[in-house]
């Protein structure tokens, strides 16, 4: 796979965005399995530089990320549960 494109996996899990020979890499959003999302920037198959991860609960990252760990400042917001 190589350029923009779908990909879904027969769990239910699926990538929608850019790939370089086969693998996540550029703009890119992917929903995993448990419903959870993350939406930005992706290199050699891994979450890398800005992006927003979203648990099922409602909680979310936003910020940088590095070799698919988070790192450096980001911002966490969790729902209101009131």
């Amino acid at each position: 796979m190589h350029g923009d494109g779908k990909f879904t996996w027969n769990t239910g899990a699926y990538y929608e965005g850019q790939w370089r020979n086969n693998k996540k890499d550029g703009k890119g959003k992917m929903i995993y399995k448990d419903g959870s999302v993350y939406d930005g920037d992706w290199k050699d198959d891994k979450r890398d530089g800005e992006g927003r991860m979203t648990w099922k609960n409602g909680a979310s990252y936003e910020g940088d990320f590095v070799d698919d760990v988070k790192q450096g400042n980001g911002t966490y917001t969790w729902p209101n549960k009131c």
